[in-house]
């Protein structure tokens, strides 16, 4: 049994940039982890959970994906 849930959804699709809110609170809706398929990776869209996982002892911001993802995506608030 899988404890994961995943979603489809393309962040970067011009009806979620258009109006990306309402797309937030479904990922917020699903749970604190969500799969994104189309990305290869686990999203975090709560606040209390970012927060938590950014407080943890031992975690190192610069092995993060995001930085590659942002790259490899495009991601427009990506700074270098």
């Amino acid at each position: 049994m899988s404890l994961a849930v995943s979603s489809d959804i393309d962040l970067f699709g011009d009806e979620v940039l258009a109006e990306p809110y309402p797309h937030y609170e479904t990922l917020r809706r699903i749970g604190p982890v969500v799969y994104l398929e189309r990305y290869d990776l686990f999203a975090l869209p709560r606040y209390a959970v970012v927060k938590a996982v950014g407080h943890r002892p031992g975690l190192d911001a610069r092995k993060c994906r995001c930085r590659t993802f942002s790259q490899r995506y495009g991601c427009r608030g990506h700074q270098g």
